[in-house]
């Protein structure tokens, strides 16, 4: 095969691939950022009438009761009761930790790419001509030892 299709195949290989890997990033990102409050709600769901401690999301630094004195019926009273008693950006605490997994993991993953880019296209190897020592004019010299033609 010639170098030059190899490379552009390289080429066109990673450009797809940097464009499916951005729109992954993309999805599931928005993804994520839509569907947070819904998991904020099913969270406080599942530990409503247990008695435990949290740790501070807000400030970072110590823990936090969960306060259980008051129980959700369903997904729209808590919804109502979030909406109401702490405001709507109350539905996104925690969001940090989110976008922080996010950039650590999509980040190594395109610096992966561009290394692993810059690796298989930018260092291609360049061949080496073959270069014959031999030269076809002259005769060819034997190593025989008399003229009976033994070697």
């Amino acid at each position: 095969m010639d170098d030059d299709y190899e490379t552009e195949e390289n080429v066109l290989l990673f450009e797809t691939t940097y464009a499916s890997l951005i729109a992954r990033i993309a999805a599931g990102f928005f993804g994520q950022l839509l569907f947070y409050p819904v998991e904020t709600i099913v969270h406080r769901l599942h530990v409503q009438g247990v008695r435990a401690i949290i740790d501070n999301t807000d400030t970072g630094v110590g823990v936090l009761p969960i306060n259980s004195s008051g129980y959700y019926t369903d997904f729209w009273s808590c919804f109502k009761s979030i909406e109401e008693n702490e405001g709507s950006s109350a539905l996104y605490k925690g969001i940090g930790c989110v976008l922080l997994k996010f950039s650590l993991l999509y980040g190594g993953m395109l610096l992966a790419h561009g290394v692993a880019k810059k690796f298989v296209i930018d260092n291609k190897s360049i061949p080496v001509p073959v270069t014959s020592t031999t030269n076809w004019k002259n005769e060819p010299t034997t190593t025989m030892t008399n003229e009976s033609g033994q070697w």
